[in-house]
């Protein structure tokens, strides 16, 4: 795969973190106050809306069993590193 002048492997492995937590904020955290408020928190940033309850199907990684949004940020966040890694490289 070729991300601006860096090329990845397409059979990407994922690192994954060494604690299974990520930053978020909840989303009825964002519906209960005004833009103002939360819109910093966010700004700049990629937004993903995703579930990540008791009720949603998980996956076994090094971490132990994750949510499958969760796994797919842990996915994201492994592939823009790698990507970063590629473009200092250069």
């Amino acid at each position: 795969m070729k991300l601006g002048r860096a090329r990845l492997e397409l059979m990407h492995p994922i690192a994954f973190p060494a604690t299974n937590s990520i930053s978020y904020i909840p989303f009825h955290d964002i519906l209960s106050q005004k833009p103002s408020n939360w819109r910093t928190n966010v700004e700049g940033s990629v937004v993903v809306l995703g579930y990540d309850g008791k009720n949603i199907h998980t996956i076994n990684t090094p971490l132990g069993a994750v949510g499958a949004h969760r796994f797919f940020i842990y996915s994201l966040l492994s592939l823009a590193q790698a990507y970063e890694k590629a473009e200092q490289q250069r």
